[in-house]
């Protein structure tokens, strides 16, 4: 981590900007809704209107609720939140089942942002919230747990929460929804932009320069992979999402947008939405919103930020596989890129490859063959 004279000057800072007036009255509008404690007897007498409003005031918004979240029925909600937070299993199975999309008790809309919030407000001296302010704070301290190969997402909840606990020791916090504000300032550059940032280098660099312009061959040869992953898709019988950006474009006389699906599948929280709808192709189980591939193609651009992109994704929903499209002389980028603490610890590394533009040419021609065979 961090030196402990450093950190000790971020948690002063961030001691003083809790005590402005200004920073009171943003708690108290964050926590406010929730000055009744959760009880039993409040999961037990819970209404859909509460539910929803439960769900609006964890930070989902609106998008969501009659499509996914309330689609799981009151009854399934009060026994996840039941299960969640009085069962005598430890956190580790409780997260990863109303989390994990093969969990027993897996709420459709819920990611580890609302159960991790769920989970403080019933003890935030045992449970910390893990959202993405969280995961940037615990990088810029140099505090991000490792995490090992096959672990599932309740495992790393676990080793989150260790991590809060620590710095609520360290820092002398009186519990832990302070810990999370400290580290959502500390992400946002509210508070230590100077310690941290300057002379640490622990913002990571892409290493692969931009183009300054991107030529008219890339955005060709771009829109041309798009073409055939979209083509690929619908010979394989999923149904196919690109980009919002992408729709109007056209190749082989054939605009994108009409080939795809008119609207993205709420798969996922408004969060996740809102960047899903950037991916360069998304494939789905047909008929359905269950997420099948994504696919970046980084022609000119980096590599890395396509894989920023799709992990932005992974923490909040567990992708089943990725794909970064490229050159196969940026193979070596590639998996220097993808071998990045961040993407071990958040999983990417281990549902991502690389697809050359030969073999996305060549899967489209078997796709083809076959169909032809049928």
């Amino acid at each position: 981590m961090i030196s402990r004279e450093k950190f000790d000057q971020l948690v002063a800072e961030f001691q003083r900007e809790s005590e402005s007036g200004s920073y009171e009255q943003r708690r108290a509008e964050r926590w406010g809704y929730f000055l009744l404690p959760i009880t039993p007897e409040w999961v037990e007498s819970l209404t859909e209107a509460q539910a929803l409003e439960l769900y609006k005031t964890t930070g989902w918004g609106v998008m969501l609720y009659h499509r996914t979240f309330l689609g799981s029925g009151l009854d399934r909600i009060k026994d996840a939140l039941r299960y969640l937070l009085y069962s005598s299993a430890p956190i580790e199975e409780r997260f990863f089942n109303v989390v994990d999309n093969q969990g027993t008790h897996k709420l459709s809309g819920v990611g580890p942002e609302f159960a991790s919030f769920l989970l403080c407000l019933h003890d935030n001296q045992q449970y910390g919230i893990w959202n993405g302010p969280v995961d940037e704070g615990l990088r810029l301290l140099k505090m991000t747990p490792q995490r090992e190969r096959g672990e599932h997402i309740g495992q790393t909840y676990a080793a989150i929460v260790d991590r809060l606990k620590e710095i609520q020791e360290m820092g002398q916090l009186p519990d832990l929804q302070f810990v999370d504000e400290f580290l959502e300032l500390l992400a946002k550059g509210f508070v230590g932009k100077d310690a941290v940032e300057q002379g640490e280098g622990v913002r990571p660099s892409d290493e692969e320069p931009e183009e300054a312009a991107t030529s008219k061959e890339a955005i060709d040869h771009h829109t041309k992979m798009q073409w055939l992953l979209v083509n690929i898709g619908l010979l394989e019988g999923y149904d196919v999402w690109v980009a919002t950006g992408d729709r109007g474009k056209v190749y082989q006389g054939e605009q994108l947008g009409r080939l795809c699906l008119p609207e993205l599948p709420h798969f996922a929280s408004p969060g996740v939405l809102e960047v899903a709808q950037y991916i360069d192709v998304i494939w789905f189980e047909a008929g359905t919103a269950v997420l099948a591939k994504f696919f970046e193609i980084e022609h000119s651009t980096s590599i890395y930020s396509g894989l920023l992109r799709i992990n932005d994704i992974r923490i909040d929903y567990p992708i089943p596989e990725a794909v970064i499209v490229a050159a196969d002389s940026r193979r070596f980028g590639f998996e220097r890129q993808i071998a990045r603490r961040t993407f071990n610890y958040s999983g990417l590394a281990e549902v991502c490859r690389l697809m050359t533009y030969e073999e996305v040419e060549k899967l489209y021609e078997v796709e083809q063959l076959r169909k032809q065979l049928l």
